[in-house]
């Protein structure tokens, strides 16, 4: 899941991010809500990925490496380290779903124009 992050989700918003710049200064104003909305979005998600979901998610893993190593052959029972990096994942995932669905509705309705 990191490397998707690191990869897909860096890269990708990155062009996303460009490209949206060269759209907008090509047929519309930067001061338009829709195109600050979606530049800001795309900048907050990127920021959110870099800060908070990879590193969460590496602290998760490494965590639950050692939960289960230590296990042994028994049952597995994750630790304070593992569900506090896991419930920083659990709150911001969907706060990022609804950045992403609410920059949809604010791209193809474009209210305020």
């Amino acid at each position: 899941m990191m490397a998707n992050d690191r990869t897909v989700v860096t890269i990708g918003g990155t062009i996303v991010l460009l490209s949206g710049i060269y759209l907008a200064a090509d047929r519309w104003e930067f001061s338009d809500f829709f195109v600050a909305w979606g530049i800001l979005a795309v900048v907050l998600l990127l920021g959110l990925t870099g800060a908070v979901f990879i590193p969460n998610e590496r602290r998760a893993a490494e965590a639950a490496d050692r939960d289960i190593e230590r296990a042994g052959s028994g049952p597995v029972e994750f630790g304070p380290e593992f569900n506090k990096a896991n419930d920083k994942l659990a709150k911001l995932g969907p706060f990022a779903g609804l950045v992403i669905v609410l920059t949809i509705y604010v791209m193809a309705a474009k209210p305020f124009l």
